[in-house]
């Protein structure tokens, strides 16, 4: 029997890259996405497989085809419509974050926790820089009311400059 080109017994082995990726999605997801259909949780499977290919790997798409015996077309028009799908689906949006950030290793399950402490740290030093900002804004207003009275001193001492013979009168 074949499938798109290819004796089911000797399709393409996958690239070791792929089977990660490929173990990593059907753990998290629950799906097989080498599994042939068009329900609508496959496909968008097979999109973040895809997408996280093309933005990691310097794979072809015809390679990243043939990694789940799809065509370079297929692999082509999942990447033209992963952006639509991104911003209009929360639920797509959320599985690829989880699934990227899974795969580059800069996350876990644990993230949350480590996020809500850091998020803490930060609020604690945006209290303490508020704090630093009405001290500075208080000595500020000090210096500027002392910096005025000088200046009122220093008119009030009818200086002149050389060669003026002027008189100063005070209005009342």
């Amino acid at each position: 029997m074949r499938y798109k080109g290819h004796l089911l017994k000797d399709t393409p082995k996958p690239h070791k890259v792929c089977n990660n990726l490929i173990d990593l999605i059907e753990q998290e997801l629950g799906l097989d996405i080498t599994h042939k259909t068009r329900y609508r949780k496959y496909v968008y499977a097979r999109k973040i497989y895809y997408k996280i290919l093309y933005i990691d790997t310097k794979l072809s798409l015809a390679s990243m085809g043939r990694s789940l015996v799809q065509t370079h077309a297929t692999v082509l028009h999942a990447l033209n419509n992963f952006d639509w799908d991104y911003n209009n689906d929360l639920d797509f949006k959320a599985d690829f974050d989880k699934i990227l950030r899974l795969y580059q290793g800069m996350a876990s399950d644990d993230s949350i926790e480590e996020l809500i402490l850091e998020n803490n740290k930060i609020r604690k030093d945006l209290r303490e820089l508020k704090e630093t900002i009405l001290e500075l804004q208080n000595s500020f207003s000090v210096i500027k009311e002392e910096l005025g009275n000088n200046i009122k001193v220093l008119q009030s001492n009818s200086i002149q400059p050389r060669n003026q013979q002027t008189t100063i009168y005070q209005a009342s």
